[in-house]
Parts: structure tokens; C-alpha cells; sequence
């Protein structure tokens, strides 16, 4: 069973086979093994498409990682006294969400989305790897800065998703869930689960999002039946945030 997943052709080599239907494994779109319309607009899929190296040097899929930077806060000083390296504070913190413009971020390594080995990597110091070199260098004009890894980052990473998701829930379309009646490739919301359950689940290949363990606020966006459906073809950032969400949580 294992050597059969290993050789499906999705997974042995996903970013060919997405990114180029013309000489890659052919008889798989002829032959309509894979819908590729809907592999496009799924956040499963489309987290396979590239790879990122974390702290470690090893390689994973990009939508199963969170990029690292580090930013800087300005210590407030008397007038007239010129800005320096000095006068700031550097912090590891995650970006999720493009930057504004002109923000000044250093960009560091990926880490993995999950919430138990970004903890671990805290608590053990390992996070000094993800310092850039650029702040290791006496010859760098950011002489002297000190990084510190965000004190709250295991909290912060999943608020971002959090708050993505209350945003763009009322601007999304979903309908009631029954089961065994989805009739487009899509996730379904759940909120009959507890918090003690998975943060994930399928159902006949279909996913299901247990909201109770993955979001605090629920009572913006609870569903009068306890189920909503989300497909990922009109809904793609929701459908992203949702996944990245549960997969933090897993």
C-alpha cells in the first residue's frame, strides 16, 4: 500500500506534472485520470506545486510551510538624534500576508505550519538557524542588532488565519451541506465537532474542516445546521486559509 502512494504519479513528481500537460505523463489527461480543472483550484494540490528549504536544509512543500522575517521596531528617541542599528529591535515573526509597500523585511528561511514543531523549535533555541546571515556579519551596517525569535509566534501564525477567514467569509458564497449531495469539488465546515477531534477529516475523499478546533470567534460564521459547503473554484483564498488553518493544527 505504501509503494502505491509512493508511485502515484500526483505524487512522485507533482510540479511536472501540474505545470506541463504537453510532455508529462500524457495518457493521464487523455485516458481523464485527474480532473486538472478542479487540481487547480485545490488547495491540496496546489500545496505540492513548489518546494521551500527550512532552517535544517531540507526541502518541503511550500503550502505546508510559513515564511520567516525578520522586522524591525523603532525604539522611540530624543529629536535630533540620528536613527541607527542600535535603536531598533529585531524580531522573527511569520509572513502570511503580502507586506505593505515600502516595509522594510529581512527575509529569512520557511518553517513548517505545525503548531507542535514551531513550539519545539522555540523552546529548544533551534530559531537562532533562522537568523539571516545578514545580521551575522560585523562588515553589515546593522552592526550589533540583536534578533529575537516573536515571544508569541505560536499565536500569532494561526490569529492571521483566523482573522483571514472572518474577513473573507462574507464575501464568500457557501450552501448547506447535506451529505453525499456536493456536486462540485469543494470542503465542507463543520461545526458538530469538538475540539478534542481532528482539525481535518475526510469523507468519501471529500474534507472536512472541524471549525470547533480551529477557530475561536465561531459565532460569526456558525451555520444554522452545523454544516456549510465551500467550494474552491469561487472560493480560493478562504478555501487556502481554511487549509492552512487545519493543517497548523493537525
Amino acid at each position: 500500500m505504501t509503494k502505491a502512494c509512493i508511485n502515484h504519479p500526483l505524487l512522485s513528481n507533482p510540479v511536472k506534472w501540474l505545470r506541463n500537460n504537453k510532455y508529462h505523463s500524457p495518457e493521464f489527461y487523455t485516458k481523464s485520470y485527474y480532473d486538472t480543472n478542479s487540481i487547480n483550484s485545490n488547495p491540496f494540490a496546489q500545496a505540492l506545486t513548489e518546494t521551500r528549504m527550512d532552517g535544517s536544509r531540507i526541502r518541503y512543500p511550500k503550502g505546508q510551510m510559513v515564511q520567516i522575517v525578520v522586522d524591525s521596531y523603532q525604539e522611540s528617541s530624543s529629536i535630533g538624534t540620528s536613527e541607527s542599528s542600535e535603536d531598533k529591535n529585531y524580531f522573527l515573526m511569520p509572513l502570511i500576508n503580502k507586506p505593505e509597500q515600502n516595509s522594510a523585511l529581512f527575509p529569512s528561511h520557511y518553517i513548517l505550519k505545525n503548531q507542535h514543531y514551531i513550539d519545539y523549535i522555540v523552546k529548544t533555541n533551534q530559531w537562532r538557524r533562522y537568523v539571516p546571515q545578514k545580521f551575522r556579519f560585523k562588515n553589515d551596517k546593522v552592526l550589533g542588532a540583536k534578533v529575537n525569535i516573536l515571544p508569541d509566534i505560536t499565536k500569532t501564525i494561526p490569529h492571521i488565519y483566523e482573522r483571514n477567514i472572518l474577513k473573507l467569509m462574507p464575501e464568500t458564497r457557501t450552501t448547506d451541506y447535506k451529505k453525499g449531495q456536493a456536486q462540485e469539488n469543494g470542503l465542507v465546515l463543520t461545526f458538530s465537532g469538538t475540539s478534542n477531534e481532528p482539525a481535518i477529516s475526510f469523507d468519501n475523499n471529500l474534507p472536512i474542516i472541524n471549525m470547533n478546533r480551529i477557530i475561536s470567534n465561531k459565532n460569526e460564521i456558525k451555520s444554522q445546521n452545523g454544516e456549510l459547503f465551500v467550494s474552491f473554484d469561487e472560493n480560493a483564498d478562504l478555501c487556502f486559509n481554511l487549509f492552512s488553518l487545519a493543517d497548523y493544527y493537525s
